[in-house]
């Protein structure tokens, strides 16, 4: 049984939405999972960017994300929403992305109604295929699921709708293929999160976006609109490279980076951190009794 969609799906059904921070590498599912969240969303976004240096532009491969969410699950221990695009090609291919993110361990995965190439969520110049080729793509995701714990949320792209009644229209087509969740993507107003709320009859993701243009709803605020689950996919990745920029233009311009080092972790925290720690533990663990001794 898929143990971590499992435990995703129970803590779904509680009093409050699940809210997920969105990590870009293993590590940060650890330090995610060390402050105490129940899940974690890896980022498409993030992976392109904080991993490999690219846009995200659909020219992440379906390889490249699967090893990280792979890495991250293993890491971290905790479920994983992944972002799998469009399942990077045809109905062949969503089969494999499912069976191959099911494998890895995670929890649950999104697809998503943009034609190839698709676009970040919030560039805009979105083309989405029709309802019934999105409906298809579910079926095949869903018909690929070895365990039927394993959750599959549809995302529709608001911007590339022809007005907020298709996204609702969609939402709900989606929802009546067996989309366990769906995700609608681009709300730009409170009145836009409430109308979704009431007119969408299933359980919702909600994207606490990076771009500025949605808006920042408390969880609090979320539980009364029946919200289930809440990302917040790139913050991490923003704020690290906000300080690295700080932190080299300091360094570039004054030759030290002294007034940095109270910012940082030091050296023992790293090791604990980064499995140092542990690792020196388990090696102590199968030492022989007298190793090293020549007498």
């Amino acid at each position: 049984m898929n143990e971590f969609a499992a435990r995703l799906r129970l803590d779904m059904a509680g009093t409050g939405p699940v809210v997920a921070p969105g990590v870009f590498s293993p590590l940060v599912g650890r330090l995610a999972a060390e402050a105490g969240f129940k899940a974690i969303y890896l980022t498409g976004a993030g992976v392109a960017g904080g991993v490999y240096g690219q846009p995200d532009l659909g020219v992440i491969t379906h390889s490249e994300m699967l090893d990280v969410a792979r890495r991250t699950v293993e890491v971290a221990q905790l479920p994983l929403i992944c972002d799998a695009e469009t399942g990077y090609g045809g109905v062949l291919n969503v089969r494999r992305t499912v069976r191959d993110l099911e494998a890895a361990g995670v929890a649950a995965l999104h697809l998503e109604d943009q034609q190839f190439p698709r676009r970040c969520g919030f560039v805009g110049g979105h083309q989405l295929v029709s309802i019934d080729e999105m409906v298809t793509r579910l079926k095949a995701a869903l018909d690929a699921r070895r365990d039927g714990q394993t959750i599959i949320i549809a995302r529709t792209e608001m911007f590339g709708a022809t007005n907020l009644e298709d996204t609702i229209e969609r939402a709900s087509r989606y929802l009546e293929a067996g989309a366990d969740l769906v995700f609608c993507n681009g709300v730009t107003s409170e009145e836009q999160a409430v109308r979704l709320a009431r007119e969408i009859q299933g359980p919702q993701l909600y994207n606490v976006s990076t771009s500025g243009l949605s808006p920042h709803l408390h969880t609090t605020r979320l539980q009364e609109l029946g919200y289930r689950l809440v990302i917040y996919p790139a913050h991490a990745l923003f704020m690290a490279v906000k300080q690295i920029e700080a932190m080299f233009a300091d360094l570039r311009d004054h030759g030290t980076i002294e007034p940095w080092l109270p910012r940082m972790v030091n050296f023992t925290e790293w090791k604990r951190v980064s499995g140092v720690t542990a690792s020196e533990e388990l090696e102590r663990r199968y030492e022989a009794p007298h190793a090293g001794r020549t007498d």
